[in-house]
């Protein structure tokens, strides 16, 4: 996901569930395919740390694409980077929310996990 404009409307008109690391916005729009948005704020931690963090959930979010229902917006607002910085709790963590947004498809919830 790109663009001022994309963030900022799914923060103001989106749902948000909110963890212990991160919340997790997310906007319904009806029409192309689903799309992830990361920010991470200067506060958690230093360039390499926070491209780390982007990476990571963009990594998740590419190897879950085809679990998704299409025409989700959704970002992710890092709060902290304790103890969310290898793939593995990411991939737990944002499966557990995409499962509870509905935004995984009904015969993949139960699906694969990670290695």
């Amino acid at each position: 996901m790109k663009g001022t404009k994309e963030i900022v409307e799914v923060i103001k008109r989106g749902e948000v569930i909110k963890e212990a690391y991160f919340n997790f916005f997310f906007l319904f729009k009806g029409e192309g395919p689903t799309k992830i948005g990361c920010i991470v704020p200067k506060r958690v931690g230093n360039a390499p740390k926070r491209n780390r963090i982007k990476r990571l959930v963009r990594e998740v979010f590419r190897l879950n694409r085809w679990r998704l229902k299409d025409g989700f917006w959704m970002i992710v607002l890092v709060k902290r980077s304790e103890g969310i910085e290898n793939l593995k709790i990411w991939w737990e963590r944002l499966e557990r929310v995409w499962k509870r947004a509905g935004v995984m498809k009904e015969d993949e919830e139960s699906g694969s996990s990670l290695a």
